[in-house]
């Protein structure tokens, strides 16, 4: 699990920037995988900008118009539960569950699939 989960961009007016960092399942961090991905927080180390480009860590930035005058414990309980959200998506979403599965010349299949 990233150390950090949740960043705070910018804010400009009602509209807040941020970003989300989630894990990534060892067996699908190659699908995941950037070489020259960097992070779009400009304080994140060289490790964590390492897990990004190896795909041990996902980002996702978004945007969220809070309403003005709203407490900053609310602004962090939504980004809290953003990335909750995130983070079980990115746990449960498969694309390659059969990926590498291939019918050879003699007509038989070889199941592939990353879990």
């Amino acid at each position: 699990m990233p150390a950090k989960t949740v960043i705070i961009l910018d804010r400009q007016g009602v509209r807040w920037r941020y970003a989300l960092w989630a894990d990534v399942p060892a067996s699908r961090q190659p699908h995941y995988a950037q070489p020259a991905a960097v992070s779009a927080y400009a304080g994140a180390t060289t490790a964590e900008n390492t897990a990004i480009a190896t795909g041990a860590v996902a980002e996702r930035v978004g945007q969220m118009d809070v309403l003005v005058g709203a407490q900053l414990a609310a602004v962090q309980a939504e980004l809290a539960i953003l990335w909750t959200t995130y983070q079980a998506e990115i746990a449960a979403w498969n694309p390659w569950l059969r990926y590498g599965s291939f019918r050879a010349a003699d007509g038989s299949w070889t199941a592939g699939g990353v879990a």
